[in-house]
């Protein structure tokens, strides 16, 4: 699917593109490259109506932004525990709605029924296989702990307020250019610039360097997003 000039995509574009043979819809729920907030539950209506699982990656918004599971119709949900829910890394989760069934792609030991000569079918076993990450598990129920003490509320107002800050001083910079950040709506904290006339790794670098501000440039694991 490709996105507008503002980095979103059209539901009703989505549903113009169903062919008989769709069965999934996969969708990104926030950028990690130009921040913008996808509108899943309009999209999950469509695919709910159409017979078809909506499977939606929160990596980017998960412990930042509420996300109700049914009223989006939402029946695959997977989240890293390393980002705004503030875990360790290697560790993560995977929402699986009655009745969708997903293919096991490996099988070991459980520790669950060990005489049993398969892997078990039922979740979450289905999925797991081994020991699991205890410490990863123990360090994500510390930062979700800590999430939900916050309160998402605030923590959105005071990564807003920052980005604002942000917005408002970049724009003011002739031979800044930012992308799909015309308006600050439906939007995590993030915020893609380029400097005319440098190279982003040299922007990086100066930034870094000289300032003390951290940031990341490159491709952000998404390619066709700059492309």
């Amino acid at each position: 699917m490709p996105f507008d000039g503002e980095g979103f995509v059209d539901p009703a574009e989505i549903r113009r593109r169903f062919k008989p043979n769709t069965r999934v819809v996969v969708i990104n729920h926030g950028s990690n490259v130009i921040g913008t907030v996808q509108p899943i539950r309009e999209i999950g209506r469509l695919c709910r109506e159409g017979e078809m699982a909506l499977v939606v990656d929160a990596s980017q918004t998960a412990g930042k932004i509420a996300i109700d599971v049914q009223a989006d119709f939402i029946d695959v949900l997977a989240f890293t525990g390393h980002k705004s829910l503030l875990g360790p890394t290697g560790i993560g989760g995977l929402y699986v709605a009655e009745p969708v069934v997903i293919r096991q792609t490996r099988a070991g030991g459980t520790g669950v029924r060990s005489a049993e000569k398969l892997h078990l079918e039922e979740y979450p076993y289905r999925l797991e296989y081994g020991t699991p990450n205890i410490l990863g598990a123990a360090g994500l129920n510390a930062g979700v702990n800590w999430v939900m003490e916050k309160g998402f509320g605030e923590i959105q107002a005071h990564e807003t307020r920052l980005l604002t800050m942000l917005w408002e001083g970049l724009k003011s910079i002739d031979g800044v250019r930012m992308y799909c950040q015309n308006s600050l709506a439906n939007h995590v904290s993030v915020l893609s610039f380029n400097v005319e006339g440098m190279e982003a790794g040299d922007t990086g670098t100066m930034l870094d360097v000289d300032h003390g501000i951290a940031c990341r440039t490159g491709l952000h694991c998404a390619p066709l997003v700059h492309e």
